[in-house]
């Protein structure tokens, strides 16, 4: 198994990589190290969705930006 960290996502293809349309998932943890309210955004020129422990954070259904709020407990999420 490979592990990456991805502090922050920012991509931008110069040669689309499948047929549109086409989705991409990335699935992962976070690993918390303080209970606290993390904010989190997106910035694109597509919908996007993100979701913690099953409960949205982040919904936009086409091109712009968002930020949602989620308290998140210590340990991996």
């Amino acid at each position: 198994t490979r592990a990456q960290i991805f502090p922050l996502l920012n991509w931008y293809f110069h040669v689309i990589p499948a047929p549109l349309p086409f989705r991409m998932k990335w699935r992962g943890f976070i690993r918390i190290t303080r209970a606290d309210l993390y904010e989190f955004e997106f910035k694109g020129r597509d919908g996007f969705t993100m979701d913690i422990d099953g409960r949205r954070v982040l919904s936009i259904p086409e091109a712009g930006s968002t930020r949602g709020e989620i308290h998140l407990t210590q340990g991996d999420h």
